[in-house]
C-alpha cells in the first residue's frame, strides 16, 4: 500500500470516528470537542446561523441541530492537503438531521480565501473588529 493510501485510509477512519463522537456527544446540547496527535477539532453551535435555517426554525434553539460548526479545526502540515477537511464537512452535511455545515472563527486569511472562492461555501459573517469570518455550506435546502 502506497504512503498516499496509508493517509487516505487514516483520514477515512478518522473522520468516521468522529461522526460517531458527533452522534454520540449529545450535540447540541454539548459541543464535541476532541484533540490528539496533533489534531484538534470542536463541533459546536454557530454564533449566527444562515438566514434560511432561522427561518425554517422560528425557535433559533431548534435550527442548532441543523447546522453544525467546525469552530476549531487542527491539522497537523502532513495532513493538511488530504482531503480531511472536505471528508469531515461531507461526512457531517450527510448526517440526517444536518442541513448545512459552518465553519466559524476563520482567521487564516489563506484558508478563508479558499472557502470565498469556493462556490459550494456562502459567507455567514465577517466581524471587522477581530477580523474573523464564518462560512456555511448547505446540504440539504427545502
Amino acid at each position: 500500500m502506497t504512503d498516499e493510501e496509508l493517509m487516505d485510509k487514516a483520514v477515512d477512519a478518522l473522520v468516521n470516528a468522529f461522526i460517531v463522537m458527533f452522534r454520540s456527544v449529545g450535540y447540541p446540547v454539548r459541543p464535541l470537542y476532541y484533540s490528539e496527535g496533533g489534531i484538534t477539532l470542536e463541533i459546536r453551535v454557530p454564533p449566527t446561523l444562515p438566514d434560511f435555517i432561522m427561518k425554517k426554525y422560528p425557535r433559533f434553539r431548534d435550527g442548532f441541530r441543523a447546522c453544525p460548526s467546525i469552530e476549531l479545526i487542527g491539522i497537523p502540515y502532513e495532513w493538511q492537503g488530504c482531503g480531511f477537511f472536505t471528508k469531515l464537512v461531507n461526512a457531517l452535511g450527510a448526517e440526517p438531521s444536518v442541513e448545512c455545515v459552518c465553519i466559524s472563527c476563520v482567521t487564516n486569511e489563506v484558508f478563508s480565501q479558499k472557502l470565498q472562492n469556493n462556490p459550494e461555501w456562502e459567507l455567514l459573517y465577517y466581524s471587522e473588529l477581530f477580523d474573523v469570518k464564518g462560512f456555511y455550506k448547505v446540504f440539504k435546502r427545502d
